[in-house]
């Protein structure tokens, strides 16, 4: 049976758990089975879901040697709104939602925000960006 609503702390978890599958156990297991499996879950629980409530263009996030010739889908998935467009009076901040639910053959979105949840979510995606950044800085102590 599968689950049919995720929550931030729940996609944290998952994101978590498939990276460090793909990242520290790939002489274990299919690497590349895991990140397919972790392609598919981000893809459909963040993109199409819409757990990502909206995403800015990419000039507003990135300077210009930063994507000059990429496709835009490494940066903003295309049928993501922009934050003005996500909805509401003022729009929507580009920030999880608490939760999506798949029911009746249609995603729903719960479109609070958990802080708690979304800093454990940022907290286990930036480690999907473990050759790129020190999740683990030294510490200088200070005399």
């Amino acid at each position: 049976e599968s689950q049919a609503t995720y929550t931030t702390d729940d996609v944290a978890i998952i994101v978590g758990a498939l990276n460090a599958v793909r990242i520290f156990e790939s002489a274990n297991v299919d690497s590349q089975r895991a990140e397919e499996i972790f392609t598919i879950f981000f893809e459909t629980i963040l993109n199409k879901a819409g757990m990502q409530q909206s995403a800015p263009p990419i000039p507003v996030s990135k300077d210009k040697f930063e994507y000059e010739g990429e496709p835009e889908i490494f940066f903003r998935y295309p049928d993501m709104p922009f934050p003005p467009m996500a909805g509401g009076d003022y729009g929507i901040a580009p920030v999880f939602a608490s939760s999506v639910t798949y029911s009746d053959g249609k995603w729903k979105i719960d479109r609070t925000f958990d802080s708690a949840g979304a800093m454990h979510a940022s907290n286990e995606m930036i480690w999907l960006h473990h050759d790129e950044v020190d999740g683990f800085p030294e510490v200088f102590e200070y005399k």
